[in-house]
């Protein structure tokens, strides 16, 4: 019993001294070898530096237009549909328009006849001068005859009253014979009627006879009045007045007012392409009852296709009309567009509350078949400089002012030196002073870690 315990101590001794060197061992033997490292480098070479300033944007047309009437209807024509090219001026779409057509040949009716009015106004016809001149003449001649009438005309007036008179006595004898007054059907019988009928005129001519001999003063001055009258219409034909002119101008005016108005409200019913373009969107079919001001389609110029970027204060001084810029779109990331920067704006706007400038960039075309909304990345080039010496800006190190470059060393260690820089972009530097072509700097130095193993030697 007693030399099974003492068996039991010595092996779980042992056990704990072997615990106790593998763990001394282990870390000793999973301890990296510092010691060893490898050199990322780069070349220095010659080549042409660009340095751009990048921003993101979409492809826009040259102007677009969104096209609404300014009138409530039915839409009774359409005539185009997206992806169809139209010119400046074409029809694209119309609501019911007979009334308003109506209307307006009315307007313009009214507004021939206002102008004709006017137009005779100012030249009036020979023929209507001629008229007015006649009735002068008659008038002047009226008043004179009335004034002291020929031996002729006394004895027509006086022939007309005989005759006159002996109508009216035959008249008289025809209506004595039926009874006269004491026949009750008198009223009824023609002869009643012949009776007065021949009074009337007997009247009338002895009026005229005693007008001829002894005209009143009633009829002189009527006479008088009808001659004033044709030469003042004479007088109006030949010479108008300025209060006539103005008033017949002021109708032609008005009644152009209202062409116009006629006008405006048919070519509100109706929808023409504002100019030269593409048709981008169509929201409505044919028949659809649109209102007013409602977008009814969209027409984009795509003559000239542009790309608006938002430029950070920090970089807008760099940036000159006229640039060129690389374009690369999402959609085609293989195929690079030249561009030109067409316009700087002259103020800020914010964007999340950083101060940007606009900056449009017209393409020069290529073969990508570009489309309007297209995600664009913009490089423009606002430095160049060619067969400069290059050094990849992942070797330079900045200590203050100072720049500093690693090159390998004779010892396989590596030395610092200091290099003098100039033009720079986001992947290479200029080289003033301080390196040569051909050089090798070093860009980084990873350490090999090694494991030794069980058996291995250090």
């Amino acid at each position: 019993m007693r030399l099974n315990q003492r068996l039991a101590i010595l092996l779980a001794g042992g056990a704990i001294v072997l615990l106790v060197l593998l763990a001394v061992s282990v870390p000793r033997l999973m301890t990296p070898n510092a010691s060893v490292n490898a050199l990322e480098t780069v070349t220095v070479r010659r080549g042409t530096l660009e340095a751009t300033v990048s921003a993101t944007g979409a492809i826009s047309p040259r102007r677009e237009a969104q096209l609404a009437f300014s009138a409530t209807g039915a839409l009774t024509q359409l005539d185009v549909k997206p992806g169809d090219r139209v010119r400046a001026g074409q029809l694209l779409a119309a609501l019911d328009t007979r009334e308003l057509e109506l209307q307006l040949a009315q307007a313009e009716a009214n507004l021939a006849a206002a102008q004709a009015r006017l137009d005779q106004l100012k030249n009036p016809s020979p023929a209507d001068v001629a008229a007015a001149q006649a009735s002068v003449t008659s008038a002047e001649a009226a008043l004179a005859q009335l004034r002291a009438p020929t031996p002729n005309d006394i004895t027509i007036a006086k022939s007309d009253l005989d005759k006159a008179a002996a109508a009216l006595a035959r008249a008289q004898s025809d209506y004595d014979r039926t009874g006269g007054s004491s026949n009750p059907f008198i009223a009824t019988l023609p002869q009643a009627l012949a009776l007065q009928q021949a009074s009337l005129d007997y009247q009338k001519a002895q009026a005229l006879y005693n007008a001829k001999i002894h005209p009143n003063d009633s009829q002189i001055k009527q006479a008088q009045a009808a001659v004033e009258q044709a030469r003042a219409q004479l007088a109006r034909l030949v010479n108008p007045s300025p209060n006539d002119l103005k008033s017949a101008q002021a109708n032609v005016e008005q009644a152009r007012a209202a062409r116009d108005l006629a006008q405006a409200r048919l070519d509100n019913a109706r929808l023409r392409a504002p100019f030269d373009g593409v048709v981008t969107r169509v929201d409505f079919d044919l028949g659809s009852f649109v209102t007013a001001g409602r977008v009814v389609l969209a027409v984009a110029d795509t003559s000239e296709l542009r790309v608006k970027l938002n430029i950070d204060e920090t970089d807008i001084a760099q940036i000159r009309e006229g640039q060129p810029v690389s374009i690369t779109l999402d959609a085609y990331p293989d195929v690079v567009i030249q561009a030109q920067v067409s316009d700087v704006a002259s103020t800020a706007t914010m964007v999340q509350g950083v101060v940007n400038y606009v900056v449009t960039v017209s393409l020069n075309g290529g073969d990508a078949p570009v489309k309007i909304g297209m995600t664009a990345d913009a490089n423009i080039v606002v430095a160049r400089k060619e067969n400069v010496l290059l050094v990849s800006n992942r070797a330079v190190r900045a200590v203050g002012n100072q720049r500093f470059v690693r090159v390998p060393a004779d010892n396989g260690q590596t030395k610092e030196i200091e290099v003098k820089l100039g033009l720079a972009n986001d992947q290479e530097t200029e080289v003033l002073e301080g390196l040569s072509e051909g050089q090798v700097v070093v860009t980084s130095v990873v350490a090999q870690n090694p494991i030794v193993g069980f058996g291995q030697t250090r």
